[in-house]
């Protein structure tokens, strides 16, 4: 059973509801399972503005909810270690030091400040 999945969208925000996913989820290969979720978002983000094209800024609006759960729960994972967090990340740890503090993320917790 693959995940189904539910996008809406009014007018530049995207909400995602995942369904059940079936026994055979945790032997997917994450990476690429992430990269098919999100081409799938994105064509259902397209087709939900019927022609239209949706309002200028998207790379960054994306980026900007991508971001900040990544580099949070990377934190959590590692413990709140920064420098195997940043090395999970492929980023150094002044990038990770900066980008925690633009998204507002508590450095020993990983959760938003």
């Amino acid at each position: 059973m693959s995940p189904r999945t539910i996008l809406l969208s009014e007018d530049d925000t995207v909400l995602i509801q995942v369904g059940p996913r079936g026994p055979q989820a945790a032997n997917e290969n994450i990476p690429q399972s992430i990269e098919s979720f999100l081409t799938t978002q994105f064509r259902n983000y397209f087709a939900a503005h019927e022609g239209r094209l949706p309002p200028d800024g998207l790379y960054e609006r994306v980026l900007a909810r991508f971001e900040k759960p990544l580099i949070a729960e990377t934190l959590k994972a590692t413990g709140g270690n920064q420098l195997r967090a940043a090395a999970v990340l492929g980023i150094n740890r002044n990038t990770l030091r900066k980008k925690m503090r633009a998204l507002s993320i508590d450095p020993h917790t990983g959760d938003a400040a």
